[in-house]
C-alpha cells in the first residue's frame, strides 16, 4: 500500500503533522519524519531517502517541500507523487543566502527562540499569529527542532536550486498547494508556478489546489486535499499504465517499418494460404482416423453379432407331441362314428316309425 511521507517546514518537527495525520482516513498509511540537521542538501536528502520506502507519496511543507523536491530528483523510485505545500519556487540571491546563514549560526535556544516566534502575523493567516494556542505550539516544536538544525538548514535552503519548471518534468504526479493568504510564499507566485506548469490544463500530471486559511483548522483543508490527492494519484497511475501499453504497441510497429518487414497484401495472402493447407493435412488426418475408427467399430460389432446364441422362446417338441396326442383322439373318434353309422341310422328309424302310431289305437 502507498504510504504518505510528510515533511515538516523551517521551524517544525514530525509532531508538527500530527493534526494532519490523525484527520486521515484510517485507510491511509501516514508518517512524519525529522529533517536531519545536514547543511548539504544532498547529504539531507540522502539521510531522509533511508527512512522512505519505494513508491511513497511525499507531502513536504516549505522546506519540506525543497528536500522532496531534491529527493524526487535524486531517488525517483522512492517517491510515486508529491504534494508541495507552499514550497519556495527560485534559487536564493547568494547575498540574501549567505546573509541568512550568518543569522542562524551560532545562536542560543533562547535567541533561536525569539527568532522562531519573531513575526507570526506573517505565518499564520489574519490574527492567529497573536492566538496563545498557536504560539504555544510554535514555542513547542521550536524547542524540539533547536537552533542546531535552524542553522543547518538556513544553508541547505540558500543553496536549493531553482525549480521553476521542475513540477512539469518531475517523475511522477506533482500537486501544488498554495495558501490564500501566505505573505512568506507569495499566492500570486504559487498559482504562476501551477500556471507554468499547465496545472490547469485538465488530466496532466500537475495540479493545483489552495487553501483558504492557515493555522487552526488547516488539518481539515489537509485531509480533503490529501483525498483529492489520492483519487487523482489512482487515475494517474491507471492512466500511466494504459499509455505505456500504446507506446509498447507503437513500438512494435514502428520496429518493424525500420526493420523494412511490414506486411503487405501479397504477403498476408501467402500467410492465409500456408494456414489453410495446414488445416487441410490436419483434416485428412482427422478423416482418415475416423474411416479407421469405424472400420475397426463395425469390426466389433460382427463378432459380437457371430458369437450370439439363439434359443426358442416356446418348447417345439413339447408342442408337436401335444397335437400328435390330439389329432390321434381326433382319428379314434371320427373311426368309431364312422364303424356304427348303421346302427345310428336305424335307431333313428325306429324313433320315426313309433311316433306315427295313434295313441291306444292298431295299426
Amino acid at each position: 500500500m502507498t504510504e504518505l511521507v510528510l515533511l515538516p517546514g523551517l521551524h517544525g518537527d514530525a509532531q508538527s503533522w500530527s493534526p494532519v495525520i490523525h484527520a486521515l482516513p484510517k485507510d491511509l498509511t501516514a508518517r512524519a519524519l525529522d529533517l536531519p540537521a545536514a547543511p548539504d542538501l544532498d547529504v539531507l536528502v540522502d539521510e531522509v531517502a533511508g527512512q522512505i520506502a519505494p513508491d511513497s507519496v511525499v507531502v513536504g511543507h516549505s522546506l519540506g517541500a525543497v528536500v522532496a523536491m531534491h529527493l524526487a530528483e535524486r531517488h525517483p523510485t522512492l517517491v510515486a507523487g508529491l504534494v508541495l505545500v507552499t514550497a519556495p519556487v527560485g534559487a536564493e540571491d547568494p547575498d540574501a543566502a549567505a546573509s541568512r546563514a550568518a543569522r542562524a549560526a551560532g545562536l542560543s535556544s533562547d535567541a533561536y527562540e525569539e527568532i522562531a516566534l519573531d513575526g507570526m502575523e506573517l505565518v499564520y493567516f489574519d490574527d492567529r499569529g497573536l492566538d496563545p494556542q498557536v504560539r504555544a505550539e510554535r514555542l513547542r516544536a521550536a524547542r524540539g527542532y533547536g537552533p542546531a538544525r535552524f542553522a543547518a538548514h538556513s544553508v541547505a535552503l540558500g543553496a536549493r536550486a531553482d525549480r521553476s519548471s521542475f513540477p512539469a518534468q518531475a517523475p511522477c504526479p506533482v500537486l501544488i498547494v498554495g495558501a490564500s493568504d501566505d505573505q512568506v510564499v507569495p499566492t500570486a507566485a504559487q498559482r504562476a508556478w501551477a500556471v507554468a506548469n499547465d496545472a490547469f490544463g485538465g488530466d496532466g500530471p500537475v495540479s493545483y489546489v489552495e487553501i483558504r486559511e492557515t493555522a487552526l483548522g488547516q488539518e481539515t483543508t489537509y485531509d480533503a486535499l490529501l483525498r483529492e490527492y489520492v483519487t487523482l494519484k489512482t487515475r494517474s497511475e491507471y492512466d500511466r499504465i494504459a499509455m505505456e501499453h500504446d507506446r509498447y504497441l507503437l513500438s512494435v510497429f514502428a520496429g518493424r517499418e525500420r526493420a523494412g518487414d511490414a506486411p503487405d497484401g501479397d504477403e498476408i495472402g501467402q500467410a492465409i494460404a500456408a494456414y489453410a493447407e495446414k488445416l487441410n493435412g490436419w483434416y485428412a488426418v482427422v478423416d482418415a482416423t475416423s474411416r479407421e475408427l469405424n472400420s475397426v467399430l463395425g469390426a466389433q460389432n460382427l463378432q459380437m453379432l457371430s458369437t450370439v446364441q439363439v434359443t426358442p422362446s416356446v418348447n417345439v417338441r413339447l408342442m408337436v407331441l401335444l397335437a400328435v396326442v390330439f389329432f390321434g383322439l381326433l382319428s379314434c373318434g371320427g373311426a368309431v362314428v364312422i364303424g356304427r353309422g348303421t346302427e345310428i341310422m336305424d335307431a333313428l328309424d325306429g324313433e320315426a316309425a313309433c311316433g306315427d302310431r295313434a295313441p291306444g289305437g292298431r295299426p
